[in-house]
């Protein structure tokens, strides 16, 4: 059993429990601790951690997935320690953001009978608490997600196969070029995306926007920036409701060594209020926003200035699902 922990000397742990029947527990030390890292501009990972999650493998590799906790703030952000297990302790190589996004914390690991890993995580509001106390609800869990270790140690990320039986009727396909904007076809309040974008040199800006209002002031977009290779999803104009929490996100569009000029390819999940971006590298973001025009949405692409976007964009609405279980003398079904 891993127990996550603040010490009193500054650092962050993850302390190790063993147990022969699950009820009584030795203590056998910290299984990681570390004094807080810089993660990127403005994010470290944290003087506490909490509902830390083990991933390994046979050969010993693994990965330590830790929720960043602050005294004052509070919970912060999901942190990953790739590394290699040895005699009770994780020797641990440079850490990094396991999603990139400002809603997501306390994932939950399963392995699966078949032998994948599978993570849900929590993702809190990104709206002022009393929008939250009139909804009568707060927070929810992301898709499942299966996570793998790469030959790099790199931690990587998709969702699970199955969530492709959610998909419903392909609400749209589009594929051309603009040096402006093209509107793309609409979807509906839930659906799921899949994009290529090929821009014309590598200093072309531009990507992808989900339009929700009518007359196009409410709107989320996922863009592309040059400067950086960074995709940057801007929900700065995402609700029409001033309790709705802005700002820009951004995550590395490419893997490391990769071409800045190739193509940006990318799978978009919305369900209402909540987008899961995840990149064919691993690498995820996931974040809230809370669109008050009604669906369907349009997809539209956008290129920069003097910049052409080749795109091959599909998307299909999602159907809810339906989860049967035997209750005592009956059977019962609930709709998600």
């Amino acid at each position: 059993m891993l127990v996550g922990s603040a010490l009193a000397d500054g650092r962050a742990a993850a302390l190790l429990y063993e147990s022969l029947d699950l009820e009584h527990w030795q203590y056998q030390g910290p299984f990681l601790d570390r004094a807080p890292q810089p993660l990127a501009p403005g994010a470290d990972t944290g003087l506490g951690w909490e509902c830390p999650q083990y991933l390994h493998t046979p050969d010993g590799r693994g990965a330590l997935i830790l929720s960043a906790w602050d005294p004052q703030l509070g919970p912060r952000r999901t942190v990953v320690y790739p590394g290699l297990e040895q005699e009770g302790r994780f020797h641990a190589a440079a850490p990094a953001l396991f999603d990139h996004g400002p809603d997501f914390y306390a994932p939950a690991l399963l392995p699966a009978p078949d032998g994948r890993w599978l993570l849900w995580g929590w993702s809190w509001e990104a709206r002022d608490q009393q929008w939250s106390n009139e909804a009568g609800w707060a927070g929810l869990l992301t898709l499942p997600r299966e996570v793998t270790l790469g030959e790099d140690g790199s931690v990587r990320q998709q969702p699970t196969a199955e969530l492709l039986s959610l998909r419903g009727e392909r609400a749209l396909t589009a594929c051309g070029e603009t040096t402006g904007t093209a509107v793309l076809g609409t979807v509906g309040a839930s659906f799921d995306l899949t994009a290529r974008l090929q821009r014309n040199s590598p200093a072309t800006a531009g990507g992808l926007r989900l339009v929700t209002s009518p007359d196009g002031s409410e709107y989320l977009d996922v863009r592309f920036d040059p400067a950086t290779a960074e995709l940057v999803v801007d929900r700065e104009h995402a609700s029409l409701d001033p309790r709705a929490h802005g700002g820009t996100y951004r995550i590395p569009c490419f893997e490391e060594g990769a071409d800045f000029g190739a193509a940006i390819e990318l799978r978009l999940v919305v369900d209402r209020s909540v987008a899961e971006l995840y990149l064919p590298s691993g690498r995820t973001l996931t974040l809230r926003f809370y669109p008050t025009g009604a669906h369907p949405w349009r997809i539209e692409a956008h290129a920069g200035r003097e910049g052409l976007i080749g795109y091959t964009v599909a998307a299909w609405n999602l159907r809810p699902d339906t989860m049967r279980h035997e209750a005592v003398g009956s059977a019962q079904s609930a709709l998600i």
